[in-house]
């Protein structure tokens, strides 16, 4: 029976290939974002990675109707950009600052 040795060598590019998946994987998601952020109208996946969350969280905005939704065809889900901004920004609260300054 043989065994296997590990030696520095090994478990540093190991560990160098694991950093360039995620810098790949960062890249990828990087680029998403800048997609996105210059189309007015965004797929599902556009519009999860544009304000970095997932499909299932967009597809429950969806369902409950918090955010409106553009159906061209029984196969294609669009949401405005714009209007999902809104959403974001309707959903604000206060700092401590600014409810300090209130009283």
């Amino acid at each position: 029976m043989s065994q296997l040795t590990t030696t520095p060598e090994c478990i540093e590019e190991s560990r160098n290939n694991e950093l360039l998946a995620k810098i790949d994987e960062l890249i990828k998601k990087v680029d998403e974002i800048r997609a996105a952020a210059t189309k007015r109208y965004l797929s599902k996946k556009e519009a999860a990675a544009y304000i970095d969350r997932s499909v299932n969280y967009i597809d429950n905005l969806i369902r409950s109707k918090e955010i409106p939704y553009y159906m061209p065809s029984a196969n294609a889900v669009y949401i405005d950009r714009h209007e999902l901004e809104r959403y974001i920004s309707n959903n604000r609260f206060k700092s401590m600052v600014e409810i300090e300054r209130i009283k």
